[in-house]
């Protein structure tokens, strides 16, 4: 639970904490375990302004032509995708923080064995993810809301954590 750290269970139509009893939905398959900060006063929190922004304009998107095929060659032209997937082994468990639309978590999904979790504030961002991997049968991936500052998970649960482009959006 991000807001408590008690274990979460699936329950009816989402998720429940057994120690809170905070409940967290999940829709179109995304599980929304977004928890607001709480800082003092005193602390600007820019969280709220990015999670606006990129609700109403999330980036990067996915052109109308893309299929697994042309996502791999693109992705593969970058540098940075290219050298971590080649270094990285089948049996890792990666959490890509800030993931935007997910295209990198979709990208290193594509390989057979590895276990990708993408997360962002966004859910537009993470939906256009989302479609992408359903619509391509990509099935070592998967997306959930969270907030950098409150993540649902326990300490040692990846092998590996991505976060690209992230911290500029950060207070």
């Amino acid at each position: 639970c991000p807001l408590c750290g008690g274990p979460l269970a699936l329950s009816g139509d989402g998720l429940a904490c057994t120690a809170c009893v905070r409940r967290y939905p999940i829709q179109d398959g995304i599980a929304q375990l977004f928890v607001p900060n709480e800082w003092d006063a005193s602390t600007r929190d820019a969280t709220p302004l990015v999670k606006t922004f990129y609700e109403e304009n999330p980036f990067p998107n996915y052109e109308a032509f893309d299929s697994v095929q042309s996502f791999l060659e693109k992705a593969r032209r970058g540098v940075f995708a290219r050298l971590l997937d080649e270094q990285l082994p089948p049996g890792v468990r990666i959490l890509e923080a800030g993931c935007g639309t997910g295209q990198l978590s979709n990208y290193l999904g594509m390989t057979p064995g590895r276990r990708v979790i993408g997360t962002d504030l966004s859910m537009s961002s993470l939906r256009l993810g989302a479609r992408f991997a359903r619509e391509n049968r990509i099935d070592q991936v998967t997306f959930c809301q969270m907030n950098l500052f409150r993540p649902p998970f326990r300490p040692g649960s990846f092998h590996l954590v991505i976060s690209n482009g992230v911290l500029h959006h950060t207070s």
